[in-house]
């Protein structure tokens, strides 16, 4: 309610401390919520990237796929933890093995850093020869895939 300022007045310390009490008790949704948090930063809450990490790797690992996306980036950007793609991508597919677009489309781009492509073999349907020839060039070449520097 401090978070929201759904009945009370907006206060995201008060509402991080509460927060801390539950995540430190295995309430899921209260890790993912404050990982968000130190995540984003708030007033009197400041960015926090390791604090982060450490609570959306507790929600990530009980299944919150916005968790599991969310820890993936900062995987994918080093930040608040070691830089490692191989981890980005495990918890991106993670959250993709659930449907999530985002996990989907983040494994889809770290899957490109690391090198890892398929080249078709069969044309979609509709598909002409030359379209299919074209989309099998492009998948067998390499590109540089780098991704963007965040201001924070």
């Amino acid at each position: 309610m401090y978070g929201t300022g759904n009945g009370l007045p907006t206060d995201f310390v008060k509402s991080s401390e509460w927060l801390l009490k539950a995540a430190k008790q295995g309430h899921v949704e209260a890790q993912a919520t404050l990982g968000q948090l130190f995540l984003r930063g708030a007033d009197g809450v400041p960015k926090d990237y390791e604090e982060a990490a450490t609570w959306l790797r507790k929600a990530a690992d009980v299944g919150d796929t916005q968790a599991q996306v969310s820890l993936a980036e900062l995987f994918m950007r080093g930040k608040g933890l070691e830089k490692n793609l191989e981890e980005a991508a495990r918890y991106f597919s993670l959250a993709a093995e659930e449907g999530d677009a985002d996990g989907q489309q983040g494994l889809q781009f770290v899957n490109k850093l690391l090198g890892r492509w398929t080249i078709s073999e069969e044309r979609l349907p509709g598909e002409e020869e030359w379209e299919f020839e074209i989309r099998r060039m492009v998948e067998s070449s390499k590109f540089s895939f780098n991704p963007p520097d965040d201001a924070d």
